[in-house]
Formats: structure tokens, C-alpha cells, sequence
């Protein structure tokens, strides 16, 4: 089977699967989508993976959130109301801290 290769590191937490003891990372995503389906496409991510979390409308046209690299690519394929799927690889600022958490 296509294995994807590794995140390059940008603050990504890495946790460890208690089913198989694989080590998991997730990074930080934000989708976009027509102005006023933020709302739609946030609920849309709660129900399609139970490894999307942190969902967050930013303002009406897009939605931030965390997921694993699997989650990420599960939501690629199935969200309907997002246009694209962007993975955050560095903030400045305020927003850098959002990744502090």
C-alpha cells in the first residue's frame, strides 16, 4: 500500500496511539468555502472524522482546525462545502500563538 511520508515539523503535537503504540501528529489546517458556509463546513468536519478537532469558524469563508495526516486526507476526499483544505506551516504575530496551546 501508498504510505505517505512524515510532516516536516512545525510545532505539530505528537501523541501516541494507545491501540498499537504508533505515534500520531497532528498539524494545524484551515479550510476555505463560499462566504457564509463556514458554519455548515464546521459542522460538516465534526461528523466526518473523530480525529478532527479544534474546529473553529475564521471568520465566514473558512474554518481552522487540527487532524491527523489521515484525518486530513479523509477530509479532503469527503467535505463537500470546502473549496481547499490548506495545512498552516507558520504563523507570525498574535496568531503564532494559537499553536502554543
Amino acid at each position: 500500500p501508498f504510505v505517505l511520508p512524515p510532516l516536516s515539523s512545525n510545532k505539530n503535537d505528537n501523541h501516541h496511539d494507545a491501540a498499537d503504540g504508533r505515534e500520531t501528529t497532528c498539524s494545524s489546517y484551515l479550510a476555505t468555502c463560499i462566504p457564509g458556509l463556514a458554519g455548515i463546513l464546521a459542522e460538516e468536519l465534526r461528523e466526518i472524522h473523530p480525529e478532527i478537532t479544534e474546529i473553529a469558524p475564521s471568520g465566514n469563508a473558512a474554518v481552522t482546525f487540527r487532524a491527523t495526516r489521515e484525518a486530513s486526507l479523509h477530509a479532503l476526499c469527503w467535505v463537500r462545502t470546502a473549496h481547499r483544505l490548506l495545512e498552516l506551516v507558520a504563523m507570525s504575530g498574535e496568531d503564532a500563538d494559537i499553536n502554543d496551546r
